[in-house]
């Protein structure tokens, strides 16, 4: 603590430092100075859990410039179980505008240095992922707010490349890659009641593995009996309701049916039994289809009752949805856009039938969905409503005979009188101390070294074993998973290509904010390209309000400039 302590107060000067042009220290350099130096396992976690932890990286990797951490927005940190996850900040902002934003439309070419001096500067290339046609937008200012791992990786996203940018770059992208795993009891759990917020393993037979899932976090706070929790599980993220939030409005919650077997099919149709009422407001996919592949061509019908005896009768089913798909690989899924899908109600006691289904199959079936062999995978269970059997297809309408059970997600609503009778009174506050009771969960995080070390998306196998020094622990019995879910990582996602930008050591920001304050100008010094983004935030590069800082600075500085007006970014919240 007192080494820690320490760090800290050298931090509070480094700004002093930099307008000396003295240069930065790595905060390995920093510790060391201060008297600490790791010389065992406990010493690795402890060191990992300050540093490796808060910024994805090892502390002779982080600049004492980024060091610093800032409490402007709030007194803590909170984790954030509302299921409607960050999408739905962007989603209410989108609702507030003028004009309806274009979306499920991917960029993918920013040509901005146009010959013609009386044409608009920019062209936009864009790809509709519903129905896979391109447009083309002139523009007279663009305003990217992409990540610096994109800017960093995409560089053929622009033509001609953006001036300046790779050389003066501050940035180094980390990752984050998260482990979730729940289990029939909470075993980590004091015998005397008292909630553990940690359960820490010390790498003591091997050193390279600090930070390999030897801090989990546990989800599991609080006496709320699990019969009164409703557990679900998403793509990205695993999602409890809990007594303590609203019933009202409703809140989409996730079952997730994960595939086990890896086999293919064009299409699948399978029966929902619900015992509430539901309304299914869109469907996740899994397809062999991967990032590079053409965009997947989807189709979703559905039919009241089962489907025995109607897999090959068009006129019985109805489409809800028809759009298209961006593949990311076999261990992904891709989600169906909700504005394109028709929600499907369902009432209690009945059945509803589905069936998904690839328009236009490829050669060898390489994006068709993937399903379960073995009928044995299906039968899970929302507590709402039970997915059973699965019948694959050769074509559209065509059975092929063979058990296929759906893999991917459904993402649903309850409309009627739940049986749990979730209190509609009490309003959700954020809180350390009770986070997720009867959820029966613990979480660990990975950063960057390890990221990179494990390669790609996690398979069970892979996240069973870091479960290991769980059981030495606690006995090989009883840390025994009913549910994995790893977090696809962000390194390798084309939209962000890492989780965390850290200031690179030795690196001057005053060059690099002023080639991001500063616009990209055409052949005719016209001002084209407004990058935006966190990193165009200064005294906020880290946070979310950074990024909408950033936003709204570009976007007035966009207008000045194609009004007539002046706007000094140099006045802004961000550089002030």
């Amino acid at each position: 603590y007192d080494a820690i302590e320490c760090v800290s107060k050298q931090a509070a000067d480094v700004w002093c430092r930099r307008m000396l042009k003295e240069g930065d220290s790595d905060v390995r350099v920093i510790l060391d100075d201060c008297g600490w130096s790791p010389t065992n396992g406990l010493d690795d976690e402890i060191e990992w859990a300050w540093v490796d932890w808060e910024y994805t990286m090892p502390a002779n990797q982080v600049s004492i410039y980024a060091y610093p951490e800032s409490s402007a927005f709030a007194p803590g940190s909170f984790l954030v179980k509302d299921q409607r996850g960050y999408q739905y900040l962007a989603e209410t902002m989108a609702n507030s505008l003028r004009q309806d934003p274009i979306v499920s439309t991917e960029v993918t070419l920013i040509e901005w240095d146009n010959e013609e001096s009386d044409l608009p500067p920019a062209r936009v290339h864009t790809m509709n992922l519903q129905d896979g046609s391109c447009t083309i937008y002139e523009a007279s200012a663009v305003i990217p707010t992409v990540s610096i791992g994109v800017l960093q990786n995409r560089e053929d996203m622009f033509n001609p490349p953006l001036k300046d940018f790779s050389e003066k770059n501050v940035f180094k992208m980390g990752s984050f890659q998260k482990v979730f795993y729940t289990f029939e009891e909470a075993f980590w759990k004091n015998g005397s009641g008292t909630d553990e917020d940690f359960v820490i393993n010390i790498a003591m037979e091997d050193r390279q593995d600090k930070g390999r899932c030897s801090f989990f976090l546990s989800l599991d706070k609080g006496d709320v009996p699990a019969d009164e929790i409703s557990q679900t599980t998403s793509p990205t993220e695993p999602a409890v309701s809990t007594p303590t939030q609203p019933a009202q409005p409703a809140q989409s919650l996730v079952l997730e049916l994960p595939n086990e077997d890896g086999k293919k099919a064009p299409g699948i149709m399978f029966t929902i039994d619900a015992t509430s009422d539901i309304v299914i407001e869109t469907l996740y996919v899994q397809t062999l289809a991967g990032q590079t592949d053409p965009a997947v061509a989807v189709e979703v019908y559905t039919k009241e009752g089962t489907y025995d005896g109607f897999e090959s009768d068009p006129s019985s089913w109805n489409k809800v949805y028809e759009g298209f798909v961006m593949g990311l690989g076999e261990n992904a899924m891709v989600k169906l856009e909700g504005d394109q899908f028709d929600p499907i109600s369902i009432k209690a006691g009945t059945k509803q039938s589905i069936y998904v289904s690839v328009k236009a199959v490829a050669k060898k079936c390489a994006n068709c969905l993937l399903g379960n062999k073995q009928q044995e995978t299906v039968g899970r269970s929302s507590g709402t409503f039970t997915v059973s059997g699965g019948v694959g297809m050769m074509g559209l309408f065509e059975p092929s005979g063979k058990a296929r059970a759906f893999t991917g997600a459904i993402v649903y609503t309850v409309t009627g009188t739940d049986d749990r009778k979730l209190e509609s009174d009490k309003t959700f506050t954020p809180s350390t101390t009770t986070t997720l009771p009867g959820s029966h969960t613990l979480f660990c995080t990975l950063v960057t070294e390890q990221v990179e070390r494990v390669g790609g998306q996690i398979s069970d196998e892979k996240a069973m074993e870091f479960l290991e020094p769980l059981k030495k622990i606690y006995g090989a019995d009883r840390v025994v998973p009913t549910n994995i879910y790893a977090v696809s990582p962000w390194m390798d996602d084309p939209w962000t290509y890492g989780s965390y930008a850290n200031w690179k050591v030795g690196a001057n920001p005053e060059d690099f904010y002023e080639t991001m304050n500063e616009p990209q100008r055409d052949m005719h010094d016209r001002s084209v390209i407004f990058l935006g983004g966190s990193a165009a935030c200064l005294e906020h590069w880290e946070s979310l309000m950074g990024a909408y800082y950033a936003g709204e600075m570009k976007a007035l500085e966009a207008v000045a400039y194609l009004t007539g007006d002046k706007y000094d970014v140099y006045d802004h919240v961000c550089n002030a």
